[in-house]
């Protein structure tokens, strides 16, 4: 009992000791060393930042490791700041590990650092370190252990800059610049450009050293071609400047550390910020120039608020007209029927139904929809011709969705990105081959109306979206701007946005909603459309407790915002997570609780303010319909395990939004995969 009872003692105080370690470690980080990054240790100022706050909601366990890209990991190897003092220990450290001391400048020496690993002892008190000597208890003296941390905490660090790495370090760099060339890392100046920083144009603008601009010169001939790695540790130091730059690191170090996007959370801050003209969305001409695959000058800056308000009213003044709901709900009625025959047999008495409501539904139903008013470039029945299945089509708008609206990490995009601007370029391009005949064919379907003494109403939607187009030919507009610009952004948003808004529906009513599920099925089985409004509160509560939107701005004048203590800088990147909102008592009383008899412009969903999303009444409409369709569906539930849930990663980086997993959890995507429902026959 006693050696059990010193075992725990010994355990305890082991546990309490490393508290105090971690907990001494984080102060440090948090009080001195960003304090000395920004030079405020030498100020009267007591500023520190400590986000210690509690984090139970991360998708990470706690203890489970951290990620960062690699260009990060790449720009953190500051090995410039090592002293003089450590690098004199190594270089006699190496020394007496390498049989021949030039070893350290080439390739490392196995069988030397095989010999030294043998010779450490496998017990941690019988190994020493600095030349020290353990005391008969094993302990080291306290007067020596004190006098190394007072010397190392005195002695000065490296400055950055070229030719201040040490030179025991050259394998190590050796298989940086390695290792980043393997994964095919961007450029110094693609580097910069992705941080808003000029990318430079000669040699000794990275640095004033004219030996090493000469060196830099004669291997990359171009400032374009230099490494991203060489680059970083080639760049000249920043000036001392206090306060603001203690450490004195390169500017595209620092600018690459300190680059955190401002997260807002404030209701009132959120609410000025996506009404103000002040804050402008991402202009995305340069992603939609690469998917494009060639260079389109006359592109304008499609993604500002002016752009953004101009282009929503023009298409829903001549899409979506309040006259035409008619049609558009016997439209709708009959895609609708798609949902029974895509269902499968699956037996069972009563006989039981199956539908992937992700792939056969929700994908499908949107582009089926905007295909009837829209010349795309579908491949069917009646047109074998089409370029692109309503499956392919979808599949190439989530990438082009990724690739425009989303702010993924560089290693994660990369990938998305190759993969996306063959098949955007196809469909791109097929789509504009269609526009061009829109001429003709409005003719085909004037000359059409007059023989028939009754106007199809298929027909007569389809004439809205080609008169559309039309107008836009007659004003002057290129085929090519009409195609990238008015249309596939606009295309992709609506289909991946309306798939993922009814999964996110769904998932919450046939789960933790399950109670509201008969009232919906009542509402939904009436064919009094007064109930409509309903419908769509009910859908709008459950995207606001199971979803997760965030738009991204930037900072375009000085700005103070209500409800935000910092003041905000042009160019400053801001963060608006909806989610931060959602469950928000101020903006949404009783947050918990499903209240239909909130106001439709408190849910942002689809945008607030100028930069909301293109075509909002459609895109309620469309949601509406479908979630209708799905409740009238006889006893529907989810399949049972795992395909009938929608597995999402809560996403907290750069992108902001939830992501989903496949049915395998193998690959993320911007919008749910697979999600299987039984309902019977």
């Amino acid at each position: 009992m006693r050696k059990r009872a010193l075992k725990n003692l010994d355990n305890d105080l082991f546990q309490t000791g490393r508290l105090i370690v971690c907990g001494l470690y984080v102060n440090i980080i948090l009080h001195d060393y960003l304090r000395v990054i920004l030079g405020l240790n030498q100020t009267a100022s007591t500023w520190s930042l400590d986000p210690r706050v509690n984090t139970d909601t991360e998708k990470i366990p706690r203890a489970g490791g951290n990620q960062c890209s690699f260009e990060f990991n790449l720009l953190y190897r500051w090995h410039s700041a090592i002293s003089q003092r450590d690098e004199k220990w190594m270089d006699a450290h190496l020394e007496s590990l390498l049989r021949d001391p030039e070893d350290r400048m080439g390739a490392p020496d196995s069988h030397s650092f095989a010999t030294f690993e043998r010779s450490v002892p496998s017990e941690p008190e019988r190994r020493t370190f600095g030349g020290l000597t353990r005391g008969p208890d094993g302990r080291y003296s306290d007067s020596d252990l004190a006098r190394i941390w007072v010397e190392s905490i005195e002695d000065a660090a490296g400055a950055f800059g070229p030719n201040n790495i040490p030179r025991a370090l050259r394998m190590i760099e050796v298989i940086g610049i390695n290792h980043a060339r393997a994964l095919r890392v961007a450029t110094l100046n693609d580097f910069r450009k992705y941080f808003g920083l000029l990318p430079y144009t000669c040699f000794e603008h990275i640095t004033s050293d004219p030996v090493v601009a000469q060196r830099l010169q004669a291997l990359y001939g171009q400032p374009d071609m230099v490494e991203l790695y060489p680059g970083l540790l080639s760049e000249d130091a920043k000036p001392l400047m206090i306060p603001g730059s203690g450490l004195c690191a390169p500017y595209t170090l620092s600018r690459a550390i300190l680059s955190d996007a401002v997260h807002i959370s404030s209701p009132h801050a959120v609410k000025e910020i996506l009404r103000s003209d002040a804050f402008g969305g991402d202009s995305w001409r340069h992603q939609l120039t690469y998917l494009m695959g060639k260079p389109n000058h006359q592109m304008g800056p499609y993604g500002d608020a002016t752009d953004f308000e101009q282009r929503r009213a023009r298409l829903e003044k001549t899409i979506f007209c309040p006259s035409l709901e008619k049609e558009f709900r016997n439209l709708f009625s009959q895609l609708s029927r798609c949902i029974y025959l895509e269902a499968e047999k699956i037996g069972g008495l009563p006989q039981t139904l199956q539908i992937d409501l992700v792939a056969c539904f929700a994908n499908a139903i949107p582009i089926d929809f905007v295909g009837h008013l829209l010349p795309l470039p579908l491949k069917s029945q009646e047109d074998v011709d089409g370029a692109h299945t309503p499956r392919d089509l979808h599949s190439a708008l989530v990438s082009i969705f990724a690739v425009l609206f989303l702010r993924l990490d560089p290693v994660l995009s990369y990938n998305i990105r190759i993969a996306a601007q063959p098949v955007a370029a196809s469909v791109g391009d097929s789509l504009e081959i269609e526009i061009s005949n829109v001429p003709a064919i409005m003719l085909l379907l004037y000359n059409e109306d007059h023989q028939s003494e009754s106007q199809d109403p298929e027909k007569k939607l389809k004439k809205l979206g080609y008169e559309f187009i039309r107008k836009l030919l007659v004003a002057g507009v290129s085929v090519c701007q009409i195609a990238w610009v008015d249309i596939v952004p606009a295309l992709a948003a609506f289909v991946v946005n309306q798939s993922r808004m009814l999964c996110q529906v769904v998932d919450y009513y046939l789960g933790p909603g399950i109670e509201y599920w008969p009232l919906l099925q009542k509402l939904a089985a009436s064919d009094d459309h007064d109930h409509d409004d309903m419908l769509l509160h009910y859908a709008l509560e459950a995207i606001r407790l199971n979803g997760n939107y965030s738009v991204f701005k930037t900072v375009n004048r000085d700005s103070d915002v209500q409800g935000h203590s910092q003041p905000l800088k042009v160019g400053d990147k801001l963060m608006i997570r909806y989610s931060d909102l959602a469950f928000n008592a101020e903006v949404y009383p009783r947050p918990n609780d499903i209240l239909v008899t909130r106001p439709l412009d408190s849910y942002h969903f689809v945008g607030y303010g100028p930069n909301q999303a293109l075509a909002s009444p459609l895109s309620r409409f469309v949601l509406v319909s479908m979630f209708r369709a799905v409740a009238r569906l006889k006893n529907v539930r989810k399949a049972p395990g795992p395909q009938g849930e929608i597995k999402t990663v809560d996403d907290g980086d750069a992108a902001g939004l939830n992501r989903y997993m496949d049915v395998f959890w193998r690959e993320f995507s911007p919008s749910p995969v697979n999600m299987k429902l039984h309902f019977d026959a």
